[in-house]
């Protein structure tokens, strides 16, 4: 269970009340007529596309007064039953695709000796 209970608010709110750490299910959705997708697969943005998602979480962080401010987010795979190494790769591959293209310019990644920023260098 969860101390608190975010669930039924959409992240654009919960970003302007603070929280600063998503945990966010992830399944990766087929249809015949359509490449495969990513989307949100718990919460109230059940069923919405991950990159949409991510869009909305960059919108906020673009904002000028907004320049200091750090969002950590963490990815689950909902996808129950299905785990070979095929579908965690091809779900790898379009989840960095949604991240690049949305915010891909706020990412930090670790530098070449696989060390990552601290948060006192990520906000400078």
């Amino acid at each position: 269970g969860c101390l608190t209970d975010n669930h039924q608010y959409e992240i654009p709110t919960v970003l302007q009340r603070g929280l600063r750490f998503f945990d966010i299910d992830t399944c990766k959705v087929i249809s015949e007529d359509k490449p495969p997708v990513i989307r949100n697969c718990h919460g109230p943005s059940m069923g919405r596309l991950f990159k949409d998602i991510m869009q909305e979480v960059g919108d906020w962080l673009d904002m000028p007064s907004r320049s200091r401010e750090v969002v950590v987010i963490t990815l689950g795979d909902a996808n129950p039953g299905v785990d070979t190494q095929e579908h965690k790769n091809e779900m790898a591959e379009l989840i960095a695709k949604d991240l690049e293209e949305t915010v891909g310019h706020l990412l930090y990644r670790p530098s070449s000796d696989g060390q990552w920023p601290t948060l006192g260098e990520m906000v400078k």
